[in-house]
């Protein structure tokens, strides 16, 4: 009878996606996946730690799922188990493993250990990023690169998830092949800072590979996230105006639009700077739809430095803005900083963002009602629009592709005929 293991994950799309290498590795080490934790002889936890909530909240239910199944074995993977280490052990007696996002690949062998009964495993340190044969669904997230070099002064990824590294061009595009020939047609490449991807065999970049993933069989379009201002190259928004396979959306955070803030963040580029890639994206590609992240209440940002955000907001006019209010992070340099924005003024700048966020939002969607959305259904009924639209179309399968007439916007959905 093969063991049975459960994966629950927190967090970004890079969690998610390292949650399916996982899920790969034990599948072939003849592992059972099962979508009930109660039945599970394993069960993992992929953590997040960039917000102290998004921790607090995993908290609860780890301590949660060792109530309800006491005879499983418990790992613990992700940014909280890099983050606290051993610490954890303590807090939790139950747990047998932590195992850092960077020693992903150890997966294996820790499961085979902590079923023996083995208990205070720690796999922190080392590791790195390869191919793992795995079936694909419709569309499938495929790591190319981890780490980040960038340090904004806010944000832990680089102190949890070290150096970048890049995997090589050939690793890449064989997990692409292989995604491909078990039916995936939607390829998303993921990376801290993807675009600043490069294959230290050839010399080739994050658009070199772009353009060499298209010409792969079977796969009609491509992803990437997320992406950082600093690396946006002229080649790479001409790749949206020459390769039909890529995708008509980018994610580019911004983070603030004024240059006080993004100094103190130390973001690297200039509310100017952000706009100018913005004009010359629409001047290559004009259906291309452009998110973004935004962080309010910094520390130091006033109400003018507020203002200068919701101006370059509508200036971008983006398709969309995922927002949130500052938390300090121990670890950061922005941790030194005082957090002077009161909580209240916190709350109503974030919803005076979002507020304006959806006015846009909803604007562009339904410029689409009479128009045709080049739509891929990744599930019964449901799918994405080349440009990230919800799309919701009765009767479609998993798998459809194709252009798709729109007569209604409900909510933030394409509504198709």
């Amino acid at each position: 009878m093969n063991r049975k293991f459960y994966i629950r994950t927190f967090g970004c799309q890079m969690n998610a996606a390292d949650s399916s290498v996982m899920r790969g590795i034990l599948e072939n080490r003849s592992f059972e996946f099962t979508e009930k934790p109660e039945e599970a002889d394993l069960i993992i936890f992929n953590s997040c730690s960039i917000r102290e909530h998004a921790e607090d909240r995993m908290f609860s239910n780890l301590g949660l799922a060792m109530k309800k199944n006491p005879k499983a074995a418990f790992i613990l993977a992700g940014c909280t188990a890099k983050r606290h280490g051993a610490k954890l052990f303590k807090r939790f007696p139950h747990l047998g493993a932590v195992v850092a996002p960077s020693e992903l690949f150890s997966i294996g062998e820790t499961a085979e250990k902590v079923l023996s009964g083995a208990a205070g495993i720690e796999a922190l340190e080392g590791g790195g990023y390869g191919f793992v044969p795995r079936h694909g669904g419709v569309s499938e997230f495929v790591v190319i690169q981890t780490g980040c070099d960038n340090y904004c002064s806010y944000c832990v990824v680089p102190f949890l998830r070290a150096a970048e590294r890049y995997r090589p061009a050939e690793d890449i595009l064989r997990e692409v092949r292989c995604l491909a020939a078990s039916g995936t047609k939607e390829i998303v490449f993921l990376g801290q800072n993807v675009n600043s991807y490069r294959d230290e065999k050839t010399g080739g970049d994050f658009t070199d590979l772009l353009a060499r993933a298209a010409e792969i069989d079977g796969i009609l379009r491509i992803r990437f996230l997320t992406s950082h201002p600093k690396d946006i190259s002229a080649k790479l928004i001409d790749e949206f105006a020459r390769n039909p396979r890529l995708a008509r959306h980018l994610h580019l955070p911004v983070q603030s639009g004024s240059d006080s803030v993004l100094l103190a963040m130390n973001r690297k580029y200039t509310s100017a700077d952000y706009l100018g890639i913005v004009e010359k994206l629409r001047e290559s590609a004009k259906d291309v739809a452009l998110t973004t992240d935004v962080i309010v209440g910094f520390p130091g940002e006033t109400d003018s430095d507020f203002a200068d955000t919701l101006a370059l907001i509508r200036k971008a006019d983006f398709d969309g803005v995922y927002a949130f209010k500052y938390s300090p992070r121990e670890g950061t340099a922005s941790f030194k900083m005082e957090d002077d924005v009161p909580e209240e003024v916190k709350k109503e700048r974030l919803s005076a963002g979002l507020a304006l966020a959806k006015e846009l939002a909803l604007k562009k969607r339904e410029a689409y009602i009479g128009q045709k959305a080049e739509t891929l259904f990744e599930n019964n009924d449901v799918g994405h629009s080349s440009q990230n639209y919800l799309v919701f179309k009765k009767g479609a399968k998993a798998g459809d592709f194709g252009q798709v007439p729109v007569k209604a916007v409900s909510g933030f959905r394409l509504m198709a005929e």
